[in-house]
């Protein structure tokens, strides 16, 4: 049933046993009368505006026993009154319109489904291309040092400072590899923000740190200009 565009339910319109929907609501099974007027169950402005003489109701019944509908029919072509064939024959239409509903509900659910699946599905591959590139990242420094530790001829100081950014650069792909084993994000397209307070110049040095053998294989040079004084995020420092 539909008012001003919006669908509301059967039983809102036909309350229980008020009309004859109201009662194939509770009963489910049809009526038949072929003296309307005098029939406590029709509502009679049908026969006062109308002229409905006879009646015959079916309910369209789902194969969970709900009532989702109801065929109506008055007053037959020839004047004479409905027949129990008549019932069975309008039985019949309501129990196929029935099957055609629910069919008509199970295509809209497959759709819905597909259409999830398909996102779900788009969404995973958003995620593992962010995090496929995000843990590219790291690899280049850490190739990087190892470069250093084969050139560094014993200098304790070279071989600490490629230590770091190895050991910097290894937490960050652990946590990455974290994100990437936790499919439950992966499924709702989230990358977590692990925020806390991170000097602006750590940030810039990783990513100076990672940019730099790019650079020196394309022989640029990278130059940074520091703040004179320290400036304080409330950020993700990895992202």
């Amino acid at each position: 049933y539909f008012k001003q565009g919006d669908v509301i339910p059967l039983e809102y319109c036909w309350p229980p046993m008020h009309g004859l929907p109201g009662w194939l609501i509770v009963h489910k099974v049809p009526y038949l009368t072929n003296d309307a007027k005098s029939d406590t169950q029709i509502v009679q402005e049908l026969c006062e505006r109308f002229g409905v003489r006879t009646a015959i109701s079916t309910p369209i019944v789902t194969a969970q026993g709900e009532v989702i509908g109801f065929f109506e029919i008055h007053n037959k072509r020839d004047g004479s009154g409905f027949t129990f064939s008549d019932q069975e024959l309008l039985l019949a239409v309501s129990r196929a319109a029935a099957v055609a509903v629910q069919n008509a509900l199970a295509y809209r659910s497959l759709q819905v489904a597909e259409q999830s699946l398909k996102l779900a599905d788009r969404r995973k591959d958003e995620f593992l291309a962010v995090l496929a590139h995000e843990l590219r990242n790291p690899l280049a420094p850490i190739r990087n040092a190892l470069e250093i530790f084969k050139r560094a001829d014993g200098d304790r100081t070279v071989f600490r400072s490629a230590l770091n950014a190895m050991d910097r650069q290894v937490t960050h792909m652990v946590r990455l590899v974290d994100d990437l084993l936790d499919l439950s994000r992966i499924s709702h397209d989230k990358l977590e923000l692990r925020r806390q307070h991170v000097d602006l110049m750590t940030i810039i040095n990783q990513a100076i740190e990672t940019s730099h053998p790019l650079a020196d294989r394309e022989r640029q040079t990278i130059t940074l200009v520091r703040p004179n004084e320290r400036i304080e995020l409330d950020a993700d420092s990895i992202r």
